[in-house]
């Protein structure tokens, strides 16, 4: 297993691809999709809801707080698929409720809020932050003047925040998903997963510490990159367009 931290992720791309074919990559979409809707829509509707009453990033950490708890199940189901890629042996959901138990769908999500929530509290104070400062910049003002800038500064504002937030919440992320995919793995048995203190954040971070070194906790930091990134900017262009 080691060498996983020696592999770049343009390696791991080519050796899916090659072992898996090109429909692999798609994967989870299933439960990525609902997951996705979901989680922006309550997202941006709480935080919406709330952010004249409290501050940003208090706005922005309850609702990622209250999108964490609704959606869990979603990203733990994405995460089992995908993580399960190159064993016949998956699940259904309702297989994995009756064998496992609901507490299943929710292995891993103390490390997702901690992922998570930090990652809210620093991508969208900043976005706000550096997008009413150019705004309001009489020079962005004279250059902006057809209104343009809409569209396209809350879309960049929203790229670099959330680069920012996700190297920040990378660890976090490594460790949520070590966590979830084995509170679903199927090649163990019921005792070994749920409730065991051994699958704790503590234990977690000690086991990949001492595994990979310091660059474990990266692993994939590249194509979440990729993942968020976008996302985050395309979210942050049509909060603010429609706002």
């Amino acid at each position: 297993m080691s060498n996983r931290v020696k592999m770049s992720s343009i390696s791991v791309v080519k050796h899916i691809y090659r072992t898996k074919g090109l429909l692999s990559f798609w994967m989870g979409l299933n439960w990525a999709t609902p997951l996705t809707i979901c989680g922006h829509t309550m997202f941006l509707y709480t935080y919406d809801s709330i952010k004249d009453k409290v501050n940003t990033p208090t706005a922005s950490l309850i609702s990622r707080l209250v999108t964490l708890m609704v959606c869990q199940p979603f990203d733990c189901m994405r995460t089992y698929v995908q993580s399960n890629l190159y064993t016949h042996k998956r699940q259904s959901f309702v297989e994995i409720l009756k064998n496992k138990g609901l507490k299943s769908m929710y292995k891993g999500s103390l490390s997702t809020i901690v992922r998570d929530v930090p990652f809210s509290a620093i991508h969208w104070p900043i976005n706000e932050l550096i997008f009413d400062m150019i705004k309001s910049n009489e020079a962005y003002k004279r250059f902006d003047s057809k209104g343009v800038g809409i569209l396209v500064l809350p879309f960049w504002t929203g790229a670099f925040s959330s680069l920012v937030a996700t190297v920040v919440s990378q660890p976090f992320d490594v460790i949520k998903t070590n966590l979830q995919a084995g509170s679903v793995d199927i090649q163990n048995n019921k005792n070994n997963i749920i409730g065991s203190r051994k699958s704790s954040i503590l234990s977690e971070f000690i086991r990949i510490k001492r595994t990979y070194g310091v660059r474990g906790f990266f692993i994939g930091v590249a194509p979440r990159l990729l993942k968020v990134v976008p996302g985050s900017a395309i979210m942050s262009a049509t909060y603010h367009f429609f706002n």
